[in-house]
């Protein structure tokens, strides 16, 4: 397998249509500003011709303070479903991380749970939320957060943790209420 930078909007755009077809979290259309190699980046697995999956790096420097200078974050990625549990998403995972200082991962907290071993044995073992609604977080490296201390963090072993089984005035939390119950143990127990 190679792994290929795309530079042609037309590839792009073809990319984030893939992705929003086989996206079950709502995608949102990115605009084209957001494509340009300024801000973000395209990586292409291929094999034997075949187009296997991608990955888009974002560019965090823009507009952020000094610890976010050179760093770069996963905002989207899949790969086409004859392709998948091939180890081909890590590979592209590996080959960002390996090429550019990727600390960070933007993802569904309930795909980072219920991904957990493949996220943290990849680095990425902190999290905090990103927007209003708590769904989206942001995973970091460790190398990340013992080097910035002006974050606050959470370990997502310990959401993990407390969001199995919890309970309520006798009554399981299901859903949204689980894991805002959660959330708000993790406010009670933070950690940095």
């Amino acid at each position: 397998m190679v792994i290929v930078e795309i530079k042609l909007l037309a590839e792009k755009l073809k990319w984030m249509k893939h992705f929003s077809r086989s996206y079950s979290g709502g995608a949102s259309e990115v605009p084209v500003k957001y494509l340009s190699e300024n801000y973000s980046r395209f990586f292409v697995a291929v094999e034997n011709g075949a187009e296997m999956g991608y990955i888009r790096i974002n560019d965090k420097s823009e507009g952020r303070g000094l610890e976010y200078a050179g760093v770069w974050s996963i905002c989207d990625g899949m790969v086409k479903k004859p392709y998948r549990s091939k180890g081909v998403f890590r590979e592209l995972i590996q080959y960002v991380m390996d090429n550019f200082n990727v600390q960070m991962i933007n993802i569904e907290l309930s795909r980072a749970l219920e991904c957990y071993e493949y996220y943290t044995s990849l680095g990425f073992r902190h999290f905090r939320e990103v927007g209003d609604d708590g769904e989206l977080v942001n995973l970091y490296k460790s190398d990340f957060v013992n080097m910035t201390s002006s974050i606050e963090f959470y370990e997502l072993k310990e959401y993990k943790a407390s969001n199995v089984n919890i309970t309520c005035a006798d009554q399981v939390l299901t859903g949204t209420e689980q894991r805002n119950f959660g959330l708000i143990s993790l406010l009670l127990a933070k950690t940095t």
